[in-house]
């Protein structure tokens, strides 16, 4: 509890370099703590990595490998009927890796609003999981001192939360109607815009996607903002959709006379498969006399 506090407070200050980086170390700290302390409560030997090898004078001694953080998360939802949500799987596993690369390598981390965005999923999360799964009984003399600290990490949770909410509304509002947004991977913010068909870009943490853009298309696109081809795909016959369409013009050679075509090209993305199809119908051809002739 005292890593969670902690957490909330580095994360709410404004002015030190430093407090992101012991934010994230503490957060983590505390995430481990607290989700291991549950599964202890299960019973003892669940925190070991292998319990069919649990000794408990090893556990008295606190000389024991204990299972990792994932494999908390997976044994609390089989044994203890704690189910956690994908998001909050999602947010904590990103959280460990920020805290790896702090800890183990020295390396920089992703930017300062995807970082914060990520802690504060997990702070939720915690929070929650601590008032309902954690602590003291209402019987205990400690119930309400308990969950006095627990309304403090609220407040200041709240406060970090709002500053979150501030800048979300004010990188989002020029958004159009049309824009095809969604949830950016790294911060797990809705502001993924596409910027085409190859890239994007999110507004909240200035994530840059290319490529494997694709990947977040399945869900970004709404049956309401595209319109549905006539052709197939070609690997899976699943229907194609439309995503642009292209006016342009070339000059062509056929039977020594120039011909000039206007063309529509037009690129059609798969859902199922995520297979690009991008095709080119002549609309108008007009033939363009050669030099010489009248």
């Amino acid at each position: 509890m005292d890593f969670l506090a902690s957490a909330v407070r580095q994360l709410a200050d404004e002015e030190e370099e430093s407090s992101l980086k012991y934010g994230v170390l503490h957060l983590q700290a505390a995430a481990e703590v607290l989700l291991k302390v549950r599964l202890i409560e299960e019973h003892w030997t669940l925190v070991f990595k292998n319990p069919g090898l649990a000794s408990r004078e090893s556990y008295e001694r606190g000389d024991f490998e204990s299972c990792t953080l994932e494999g908390a998360m997976e044994r609390l939802g089989k044994i203890s009927g704690i189910e956690i949500s994908e998001k909050a799987k999602s947010r904590i596993k990103r959280l460990s890796r920020y805290r790896n690369q702090l800890q183990h390598y020295g390396a920089q981390l992703d930017s300062t609003n995807a970082v914060k965005a990520v802690a504060i999923d997990v702070l939720d999360f915690l929070v929650d999981f601590v008032v309902g799964w954690v602590g003291p009984t209402p019987e205990s003399d400690t119930f309400d001192d308990y969950h006095d600290f627990v309304d403090v990490i609220r407040k200041d949770l709240h406060r970090v939360e709002e500053l979150t909410e501030k800048r979300l509304k004010r990188v989002t509002k020029d958004l159009r109607e049309d824009s095809v947004v969604t949830d950016c991977p790294s911060c797990g913010k809705r502001t993924l815009v596409f910027e085409d068909l190859r890239s994007a870009k999110c507004r909240f943490c200035h994530r840059s996607e290319y490529n494997a853009a694709f990947d977040a298309l399945t869900v970004a696109l709404h049956p309401e903002k595209i319109e549905e081809a006539e052709n197939r795909c070609q690997t899976c016959d699943s229907v194609t959709f439309i995503l642009d369409i292209f006016d342009e013009r070339y000059v062509e050679l056929d039977n020594d006379d120039d011909m000039e075509v206007e063309l529509k090209l037009r690129r059609e993305f798969c859902l199922e498969c995520k297979t690009v199809i991008e095709s080119r119908h002549k609309a108008v051809s007009t033939v363009t006399p050669t030099m010489g002739e009248s």
